[in-house]
């Protein structure tokens, strides 16, 4: 929540704060390792949203629970988790860019994919990949990828890296089937395949509703079929501003040339089907009321 933590030990009856972060705006995401029967288990927790953010570990136990921070980097803003579920020792974590104390031109795009291969210890924590990559595709799972390509792409007269959303888009997901393969749910959908040293785009949000390979922008979540398996059954399922889309292959290839990301998909790569049948929502930002009270009139978004 907005102030940290809380866990419920009676199916939701009620509720204790265990980890306080209300001086950092609360905490943003949870991962919890359950596939490992033989061996200790820890929760993590990732705090502090537009401000200074840090990663908590803590024994997945009924009592005697202690957190500590087991990742905290310079500029590291909202961060985003998930675990491995071929090799629960395997965690990931998507950050953002955020400087202390003035703004930065950075804020908000990524700030670097770490890995840990040992459960999450403190200290074995590696940037797979940074937002000093001399690859810039390798960079913007936070901000636009086509906006970032602009000038080369011929659509504008310079690339434009600045639309950064790690505030409000960031997730990141495991293939369930390889510790390797690894998701990021941004503006668009990115993919690496090594463990996240390498990406590519996976989406474009600018192509027309209905192209099979646009899936609307701003993501927030990835989900896997529970009958995934790599093979017969690689479905795979993304929720964002514009509902929910599905793919039936997430191990199709993604873009990583200037082409792909300027809207030349590479042969067979990955294609999203709308699920929004009869899906009706509307966000509104703002409204007012006519005088006589009679009529509404309402602002909306996506």
């Amino acid at each position: 929540t907005r102030t940290g933590v809380f866990r419920s030990t009676n199916a939701g009856a009620s509720w204790t704060k265990v980890l306080d972060a209300t001086a950092v705006n609360g905490c943003m995401d949870l991962a919890i390792q359950y596939y490992q029967e033989d061996n200790q288990n820890y929760v993590f927790a990732s705090c502090g949203t537009f401000a200074q953010a840090t990663v908590w570990r803590a024994l997945d136990v009924d009592q005697g629970q202690t957190w500590e921070p087991v990742l905290r980097e310079v500029d590291m803003g909202r961060t985003s988790l998930a675990i491995a579920p071929s090799n629960p020792k395997v965690i990931y974590a998507l950050a953002s860019f955020y400087h202390l104390p003035a703004a930065h031109a950075k804020d908000y795009a990524m700030r670097a994919v770490y890995r840990s291969t040992e459960s999450g210890a403190a200290g074995t924590w590696e940037a797979r990949v940074d937002y000093q990559d001399a690859t810039t595709l390798n960079t913007l799972q936070l901000t636009n990828p086509v906006y970032a390509f602009l000038g080369d792409c011929g659509f504008g007269e310079e690339n434009l890296p600045i639309y950064t959303q790690g505030w409000y888009d960031n997730q990141i997901a495991v293939d369930p089937k390889d510790e390797n393969v690894v998701w990021t749910a941004g503006i668009d959908l990115m993919r690496s395949d090594d463990g996240g040293r390498n990406w590519g785009v996976a989406s474009y949000w600018w192509f027309g509703d209905g192209d099979p390979n646009y899936a609307h922008a701003d993501n927030h979540a990835i989900t896997f079929h529970p009958k995934y398996n790599g093979a017969s059954n690689r479905q795979m399922f993304v929720a964002s501003d514009g509902g929910v889309f599905r793919t039936n292959d997430a191990r199709a290839a993604v873009g990583t040339t200037l082409a792909s990301v300027c809207g030349d998909p590479v042969q067979g790569q990955v294609q999203w089907t709308s699920l929004n049948n009869g899906y009706q929502v509307t966000q509104f930002y703002h409204g007012a009321v006519f005088p006589d009270s009679s009529t509404f009139f309402g602002g909306t978004q996506d």
